[in-house]
Formats: structure tokens, sequence, C-alpha cells
């Protein structure tokens, strides 16, 4: 496991994981990433799949959206952070949405 916490990288070698169920966003996502340098990118449809990407593949971070089935973004959040089997449960997040009011905010805070 590589640490972003240094303060030497080149973020062309870090890998990104992008769980978003919108194949636009994904794409918006992905093309954004690369604008920065950012050659590694794994897409997961759903936070199922992410789950599993995170058991099969080296990640140094994951860009996850709040809203998809069956499982949404805080609950993907909660599992990566706390199961027994979580491959890195201290790996860097960010969670999207689409929705402006606090109580997303205070909700993808607390995941």
């Amino acid at each position: 496991m590589r640490s972003l916490l240094s303060l030497e990288y080149n973020i062309s070698d870090i890998s990104f994981l992008i769980v978003v169920d919108c194949r636009h966003m994904r794409l918006l996502v992905k093309s954004m990433l690369s604008r920065f340098g950012v050659r590694h990118v794994i897409e997961a449809s759903d936070a199922i799949k992410a789950l599993e990407v995170l058991k099969t593949s080296t990640v140094d971070f994951v860009i996850v959206d709040q809203q998809m089935e069956p499982l949404d973004g805080n609950e993907f959040v909660r599992l990566v952070r706390t199961a027994d089997d979580s491959p890195n449960p201290f790996i860097p997040m960010i969670m999207l949405t689409a929705h402006s009011g606090r109580k997303s905010v205070i909700r993808a805070r607390d995941a």
C-alpha cells in the first residue's frame, strides 16, 4: 500500500477508482482527472462492484457518488472504513453529490 501522505509523488502514478452509476458522469470525472495527468483510472458503476475492485486491484484514491443503488455512497464509505475484510480502511475518498443541501453534506461527513 502506497501512502499519499508522502510529500513526493507523481499524480500519474496514483490509481483512482471512480464509483458513479451514471456513465456520462464517470466519463466526465475520468476526463477531468486525465487533464491533471492521471493515467490509472478504474471505473465501477455501483458500490458492490467497487468493493470487489478494492479487493482485487491496487487503488490509491476513490471518488464516489452519494446517490446510487443498491448501496449509496455513504453505505459504501462505511463498509470500506469498517468491514473486517476491508483491504484499505484508510483510503482517501471524495464524495460527489448533485445535492447542495446541508443534510447531504452532513451524511457524507458522517459516513
